[in-house]
């Protein structure tokens, strides 16, 4: 067992219908169908019993979030700490029963998917040519819902993630508040993100038609960001005591991603990364497994979920002039920014497909808008 506490139906009930609640009730306020909000929450639901299933055989990091919020002391510090100690805050609430903690956390991935569901559905409304079958395999996409239906920092990054695009694409007077949210999730989740993000909106905002004193706003705001960045991230991957310096300069860089090249390479869903370039980096992060390489059932069903990405990449890319015929699509131009530096830093630190394939779940929203944005140009032009 990897828990000790036996199942509690008082607190699991207490927690399903406080989930089944916030889920519809956000689905509401998205204007999105009671149908499809339902659609979501039952594949969320199901996908928690498949992922606890997975890890009581194989492992996972479900186990030591769980297993270490019993005796942890509260320390909010991003990342993992973090994640540990909301974990040990939330299990009070429900009678620290492992079940009802879980489904907690699932809420954290439905509201996601409901987020991206809302991105997806308004982009293809706005043109005549549909693309529905599209948006539902998007939508029912099963990795999204696996990685983000349990205890673990996946469904926050989601939620940070598609916050953020919705936020960027809908210009409505909470957008502001959106993009906050987004990234102080992000800044808790995996700060080295929210870093990215941060450069890339203020990059964005310079570029549009705000005035003057905004633009000089944002600048001020880019630069304390950058700052910032340069002090948390390297005190959060604790460079100076790992590499006993006093200031951490290009070198403590170099050699964390020298190590990270090398992080979690034993297990048979490992692959070496070092000789490989930076493209067949990116492209194994993107679409491996593919069948010859997979680990296992559940790297049979990831390749077939790759069939998906690599067919969605070559109809959307039929028409790749269109990218570069809409300049001003600050929109597009942002996700498209961010989902490649975030690719291309991810695909050189990660030799390990499991960990791919869950950390893959943080850019798929963007990529996915990117892919749709492209193929409705497509069929238009067909």
């Amino acid at each position: 067992m990897i828990y000790e506490s036996g199942i509690d139906l008082y607190w699991i009930s207490f927690a399903l219908t406080i989930s089944i609640a916030v889920s519809f009730f956000f689905g509401k306020l998205l204007e999105l169908r009671s149908s499809l909000v339902a659609i979501i929450f039952a594949e969320h639901f199901a996908m928690l019993f498949v992922y606890i299933n997975f890890v009581s055989i194989y492992g996972g990091d479900l186990i030591g979030y769980w297993n270490n919020s019993i005796e942890f002391e509260y320390d909010f510090t991003p990342g993992t700490k973090f994640i540990t100690s909301l974990v040990k805050v939330v299990s009070f609430f429900v009678g620290y029963d492992f079940w009802a903690t879980n489904i907690v956390f699932m809420t954290f991935g439905v509201l996601a998917v409901e987020l991206l569901a809302k991105i997806l559905l308004d982009l293809n409304n706005s043109h005549v040519y549909k693309n529905n079958f599209t948006i539902a395999a998007m939508i029912l996409f099963p990795s999204l819902h696996y990685w983000s239906s349990s205890i673990g920092k996946d469904g926050l990054a989601l939620l940070s993630i598609t916050l953020y695009i919705y936020a960027i694409s809908h210009q409505k007077y909470k957008r502001l508040l959106f993009i906050v949210l987004s990234l102080v999730i992000m800044l808790f989740t995996r700060v080295y993100v929210v870093a990215i993000m941060i450069l890339l909106l203020g990059l964005c905002e310079l570029s549009s038609n705000n005035s003057v004193k905004i633009k000089l706003f944002i600048f001020v705001m880019l630069l304390l960001s950058a700052i910032f960045a340069m002090i948390a991230i390297p005190q959060y991957y604790e460079l100076g005591e790992k590499y006993n310096v006093e200031n951490i300069d290009f070198i403590a860089i170099q050699n964390l991603f020298s190590e990270r090249e090398n992080y979690n390479t034993d297990g048979v869903s490992s692959y070496a990364i070092s000789n490989l370039s930076i493209i067949e980096r990116m492209l194994s992060y993107m679409y491996r497994p593919f069948f010859v390489d997979a680990p296992g059932i559940y790297g049979l069903l990831a390749s077939l979920e790759n069939i998906f990405l690599v067919s969605l990449s070559v109809r959307s890319l039929l028409n790749i002039r269109t990218y570069f015929l809409n300049p001003k699509n600050l929109v597009f131009w942002n996700l498209i920014f961010l989902f490649i530096v975030l690719l291309l830093m991810l695909s050189y630190t990660t030799a390990n497909m499991g960990i791919a394939m869950r950390q893959k779940t943080m850019i798929l929203p963007c990529f996915m808008y990117i892919c749709l944005f492209g193929l409705r140009e497509t069929i238009k032009k067909n």
